[in-house]
């Protein structure tokens, strides 16, 4: 599955009076730069102005490092690339913000490697799982929150249910399938209404726990998606949402989200499979004289 929405640098400039500013984020700090000296009266405005600027860029945004999910998906069970190391001998793990680069390093190679953990190895059975525990507990409160939604936006909430009638439908749109693509085209409204009335009893038990969550169906006719406080659950989605909670529940409301999240995925996945088991005979004799009239077609072409 695909890796979402890595957190990304930002840079912007500000002008006033013919004075730039620029301010970076980077390794989740900020810094400025004026080209040229200000006043006190336009700093202090500046410094307002660019204040207001890095909470609009925080709102939404995971602030764990991506360096740090990467330890914390892959140091556990075996080590992940770190080979060969010497019972007793102290190493520090580095690691980039690059979400294409899962590797660990124990020598800072590179300027943009960033070090995450040191320890003294010991070769025992546990031992990645135990740096996994330490490693855990040096994150901040709001880290560990950052990384529940990480985990959470991990599975993606975008299920195709309806791709195979939607293929049929798609495929059988020649004049000489007309009759097979009305009746695909019935039966798709019979699959969307079957669906919505399976997974009614799942959407109700998971709002007992997040009244927010929900399933929709998507402008796409192949998909529907769960949905938080009326968006498509994704990373942003569920940072804004959980930015509504207090500080003092977020982590505790955050792990029965997660919860609730997976149980409702489950039981989407389950009702978008048993909801074409009663038309599967037909399903299956559609798709087999759509495949001999395009093999028919096509044939005249390799014959001629």
């Amino acid at each position: 599955m695909n890796l979402k929405r890595p957190i990304k640098k930002a840079t912007t400039t500000l002008k006033r009076n013919a004075n730039v500013i620029t301010f970076e984020k980077e390794n989740n700090s900020y810094t400025y730069e004026a080209t040229s000296s200000l006043l006190d009266k336009d700093e202090d405005i500046l410094k307002d102005l660019i204040h207001d600027i890095i909470s609009k860029f925080q709102k939404g945004k995971l602030m764990i490092s991506y360096a740090k999910i990467k330890f914390l998906n892959r140091i556990a069970p075996s080590g992940n690339n770190l080979e060969n190391l010497t019972p007793g001998k102290t190493y520090t793990i580095y690691a980039d913000d690059d979400p294409s680069n899962w590797q660990f390093y124990l020598t800072p190679d590179s300027p943009s490697v960033i070090p995450l953990f040191t320890f003294i190895y010991q070769d025992t059975e546990n031992f990645w799982e135990t740096l996994y525990d330490h490693f855990y507990e040096t994150l901040t409160y709001n880290e560990k929150c950052d990384y529940l939604i990480y985990q959470i936006a991990f599975t993606d909430p975008r299920l195709s249910i309806f791709e195979s009638i939607c293929t049929i439908i798609d495929d059988s749109s020649p004049d000489a399938l007309e009759s097979i693509n009305k009746k695909a085209n019935n039966l798709y409204s019979t699959l969307f209404d079957d669906f919505f009335e399976a997974i009614d009893p799942a959407v109700k038990e998971a709002q007992k726990i997040i009244p927010e969550l929900d399933v929709e169906d998507s402008v796409e006719p192949d998909d529907i998606f769960i949905s938080i406080d009326g968006s498509e659950a994704t990373e942003e989605s569920i940072a804004d949402w959980a930015e509504t909670l207090s500080d003092s529940e977020r982590f505790n409301k955050l792990l029965l989200f997660q919860k609730a999240y997976n149980t409702l995925f489950d039981a989407v996945e389950e009702a978008g499979s048993t909801i074409y088991e009663p038309y599967q005979k037909d399903i299956d004799a559609w798709e087999k004289e759509i495949e001999d009239y395009y093999e028919a077609y096509y044939g005249k072409f390799r014959n001629a």
